[in-house]
C-alpha cells in the first residue's frame, strides 16, 4: 500500500511542475550542444598538445 501512496504523491507533484515550452527546450538543447562541442574541441586540443609534448621528450 505504501507503494501506491508513493505513486499517487509522485503523480500529484508532477502536475505541480512548470514544464519548459518547446521554444525553451529547443534553445537549451542548442546551447548544451554548442557547449559540448566547444568542450570536446578544447579537450582535443589539449590532448594533442600533451601528446606532442610527450613525443618530443621521449624522442629527445
Amino acid at each position: 500500500m505504501k507503494a501506491l501512496k508513493f505513486l499517487r504523491e509522485v503523480k500529484s507533484e508532477a502536475k505541480k511542475v512548470t514544464w519548459a515550452n518547446f521554444a525553451q527546450t529547443r534553445m537549451l538543447t542548442i546551447i548544451v550542444t554548442i557547449i559540448s562541442v566547444l568542450i570536446a574541441l578544447y579537450l582535443l586540443l589539449v590532448d594533442n598538445l600533451l601528446q606532442a609534448a610527450i613525443d618530443f621528450f621521449v624522442k629527445f
